[in-house]
Formats: structure tokens, C-alpha cells, sequence
């Protein structure tokens, strides 16, 4: 990955984490200025050794996304915005009473994709993964 595709906050898979030799999840904490190096909850990483999570529908579950026939995935935030990833025609929306904020279609969307969608969107909605990959 490059370090210009993260942003503060996103989840990444780190090829090589602190504790063991095996991939893990790690959560960007900051960018060098060079964007050679990450800083993650893992430590100090390479950039190359970074790799993008992929977006599951076990993630979207543990996210409070609920599985609807013929849709997708949606979450409803209750401040009148709905998110809607529909895995029929590889899409992401965002509605905002009922109008469409965005729309993207996207066929290998990961998840710290969608945490800047939803940042951008003012959606407030921290993502949780497993502990590992």
C-alpha cells in the first residue's frame, strides 16, 4: 500500500506484526512526512508492508450492517442517514433523507475504503475488526 491511501484511524493488515511473525490487524496512528512509514498500533511499519483489509459480510454483521434480500447490507444510523453496500451490483451508498449523498461502485472494496466514506459523509461510525486477519 501506499501511505497516501491512509488516513488516521484506518485498519490495515500489517505483514509482519511487533508480537509474532504472522499478519495482524493494525489501526494507523500516524504518517511520516516522507509517507514511507506508517505508525500503527503495531509500531512503526513500512508502507509496503501494509495491505488493505477486505471488506466482509462478516465485518459489515459485527458493524451493525443488518443483511437484506435482494440489497445488500444496510445501517441506519437513526440521524436520518442510511449506508447501503450492495453486493448484487458492487455499490456503496449513502442516502441522507432519502436523497443520495454518494454512490460508487466499486468490485474489491476494502475497509478503510469505506472508513473514509463514512468519515467524508459525516457519518460517526467506528469500525471493529477481530483481533486477527
Amino acid at each position: 500500500m501506499k501511505a497516501s491511501e491512509l488516513m488516521i484511524g484506518d485498519w490495515v493488515i500489517v505483514d509482519h506484526c511487533s508480537s509474532r511473525l504472522e499478519p495482524c490487524y493494525g489501526q494507523v496512528t500516524g504518517i511520516d512526512k516522507d509517507g514511507e512509514d506508517v505508525h500503527t498500533t503495531e509500531g512503526m511499519v513500512d508502507a509496503s508492508l501494509l495491505k488493505p483489509v477486505p471488506l466482509t459480510p462478516e465485518i459489515l454483521e459485527r458493524n451493525g450492517f443488518e443483511a437484506e434480500r435482494n440489497v445488500g447490507y444496510v445501517y441506519n444510523d437513526w440521524n436520518e442517514t442510511e449506508v447501503i453496500f450492495d453486493t448484487f451490483d458492487h455499490r456503496l451508498r449513502i442516502l441522507y433523507r432519502r436523497d443520495v449523498v454518494l454512490d460508487i461502485e466499486e468490485w474489491d472494496f476494502p475497509v478503510h475504503m469505506l472508513q473514509h466514506t463514512l468519515r467524508l459523509c459525516g457519518v460517526d461510525k467506528e469500525i471493529k475488526l477481530e483481533d486477527r486477519p
